[in-house]
């Protein structure tokens, strides 16, 4: 995995860290990951927000609250995003997403 840094509209960029969710990688690979992203969480001179996707279906993950609380440590208040809303039904929607909060 790479960090992708995407122009949107010569405006801003949008970088995209490597995930640590549902992967199927080694504990290796995965520890790699955590290590570039905190790199460019403590290198970036440009970092102004910090989006944290977690995935609807599921109750926030040990992870999930790792990471905010980590994203949170670093100085950021990040967004979430809850993703994958397509798949449930619309009668979960509340609940998960009270979950989440």
């Amino acid at each position: 995995q790479t960090i992708n840094f995407y122009n949107i509209n010569d405006l801003l960029y949008f970088v995209d860290l490597p995930g640590y969710g549902y992967a199927k990688v080694s504990e290796s690979v995965k520890e790699k990951w955590g290590k570039m992203v905190e790199k460019y969480f403590k290198m970036s001179k440009q970092l102004k927000m910090v989006f944290l996707l977690v995935d609807i279906r599921h109750a926030p993950s040990e992870n999930d609250r790792i990471m905010y609380d980590w994203i949170v440590y670093h100085g950021y208040q990040p967004v979430i995003i809850a993703t994958k809303l397509d798949k449930i039904k619309r009668s979960q929607k509340d609940k998960q997403i009270k979950n989440i909060k």
